[in-house]
């Protein structure tokens, strides 16, 4: 062997190494270096390393460990910030070994895991670390709804590089490590008067809490784990559709009144195979992905156990969030309908839910990706509406036979339209009863076409993959647009 290649070989040893004190620190943390959170979430020996021997930092390798390899046997990018070298700190080489991963990426349509734990920018860089953060932002938006893109924040990320990290379609965070902030505790409790820690500020509770993170691990490993998992339910970019596995038995009946929806969904799953997302923001929604049928779909439900189920503004954003995601990446959206509306306490309820009402009902109408509905318990007024109603695009709608379909709530319905023989003595109970049973029944709604059948509940997941086979060759004609992430 050559003097060149054994000192080659000593170099990339030296960088595969790291840096030994940093590594000490990084350890002492209860964190995973770079290196091993990438080795976690790729195939074992996939990963191929990109400009491994970029040095600007005064050590050997760059504050980015970058390159690709696969997961399930698929092609993915990735990079992962280097804390043990100068705290993984953001300078201009780190940011062009990112964007060339992403370019990569957009060039061969294979997503992009980024790994952040950084403690900001290189300061003795000045503009040129800056400059740096908005190559990395703009790179991450350049790829919106073209490559699924996936932020697993594993340590501090701050500032513009939470912005970079919310730029993607998903972000997993991992308890006692993951810090998402804006600004530093210590900046933030100075400006207050608050004492804050990076968990308290912007830790996996209060990010979930706010819709920040659409994934939360308890462990490292974990975490590691839904990345693997939410791969799984995507394509790898907008021209494909997402991988088909051997589905169970179609005709397996399930066992719900609807009420728990998230048991709902996984009794409609094949196996149980579900991944939820944002389960601790806007919980009045419930969403999801699943395997129906070897398919991958996306699940919108109304969430009953909620405050029976009335639309709040974030869930109305959160579900339009991921119905963007879903018409990106060609996966059908399955909507589980059971609302009396939406909910406005006061002015500011008023017009929020105005708001998140309208971009609810646009990511609904704009959708070209096949639609399901089915119509569990009520379905009122505004509610039903923007719930991916016929009129708003929907390709089927089923309902349950008990479903209560109208414009106003029953209780206020009867009251207006017999309000004569109320006061007549006649049985508000009866009346009630003839007006879900009559001009509210699902049957009434079938008789005009807002409805294509009235089915079981027992026989959902049948006619749900039964629509959703013969649904997947929809194409749509539509004026060019981007569709893509919208933070919430």
């Amino acid at each position: 062997m050559s003097e060149i290649q054994n000192d080659l070989l000593k170099r990339k040893a030296d960088i595969v190494a790291g840096d030994k004190a940093g590594i000490e620190k990084q350890k002492s943390a209860g964190k995973l270096t770079a290196r091993e959170r990438i080795a976690m979430i790729l195939d074992e020996g996939s990963f191929v390393e990109l400009g491994a021997l970029v040095k600007t930092c005064g050590v050997s390798g760059e504050s980015v460990v970058a390159g690709y390899g696969t997961i399930a046997e698929r092609p993915v990018y990735v990079y992962a910030q280097n804390f043990a070298v100068k705290a993984g700190a953001m300078s201009a080489a780190q940011a062009k070994k990112i964007v060339r991963v992403t370019e990569l990426a957009k060039k061969t349509g294979a997503p992009v895991i980024a790994i952040l734990d950084s403690a900001g920018a290189k300061i003795d860089e000045g503009i040129g670390a800056i400059d740096g953060y908005a190559e990395v932002i703009a790179a991450h938006a350049k790829l919106s709804g073209i490559v699924p893109q996936v932020a697993v924040v594993a340590g501090p990320c701050v500032g513009a590089a939470a912005i970079a990290a919310s730029m993607c379609d998903f972000v997993v965070m991992t308890e006692k490590v993951s810090a998402l902030m804006m600004q530093g505790p210590q900046v933030i409790s100075a400006k207050t008067g608050k004492d804050y820690t990076a968990q308290t500020l912007g830790g996996v509770a209060p990010a979930a809490k706010a819709g920040a993170a659409a994934l939360c691990a308890e462990s490292e490993d974990e975490a590691a784990s839904l990345v693997k998992s939410l791969v799984s339910f995507l394509p790898s970019n907008n021209l494909e559709e997402a991988p088909a596995y051997d589905g169970e038995d179609i005709n397996r009946d399930i066992a719900s009144d609807g009420y728990d929806v998230a048991n709902l969904v996984y009794q409609l799953a094949d196996y149980g195979d579900t991944l939820e997302l944002y389960a601790d923001y806007g919980k009045a929604i419930y969403t999801a992905f699943a395997k129906v049928g070897g398919y991958s779909v996306g699940i919108i439900a109304n969430n009953p156990a909620e405050n029976g189920g009335v639309i709040t503004p974030e869930a109305a954003s959160k579900a339009a969030k991921v119905i963007g995601i879903c018409d990106s990446f060609n996966i059908p959206v399955v909507s589980l309908v059971n609302t009396e509306g939406f909910i406005i306490d006061n002015a500011d309820v008023n017009f929020a839910s105005i708001q998140a009402g309208a971009k609810l009902a646009y990511a609904y109408a704009e959708a070209t990706v096949a639609k399901i509905s089915v119509i569990t318990g009520k379905a009122v007024g505004g509610g039903y509406a923007v719930m991916s109603s016929k009129a708003l695009g929907a390709d089927i709608t089923y309902a349950w036979p008990k479903a209560a379909i109208s414009p106003l709530n029953s209780d206020a319905a009867v009251r207006i339209l017999y309000g004569e023989e109320i006061k007549a003595g006649k049985s508000f109970a009866q009346l009630t009863e003839e007006y879900e049973n009559g001009p509210a029944s699902p049957f009434a709604a079938a008789e005009t076409g807002a409805v294509d059948d009235v089915i079981t509940p027992e026989s959902t997941r049948a006619h749900i993959i039964n629509a959703v086979d013969m649904l997947c060759s929809k194409r749509e004609i539509v004026t060019p647009r981007k569709h893509g992430n919208q933070p919430l």
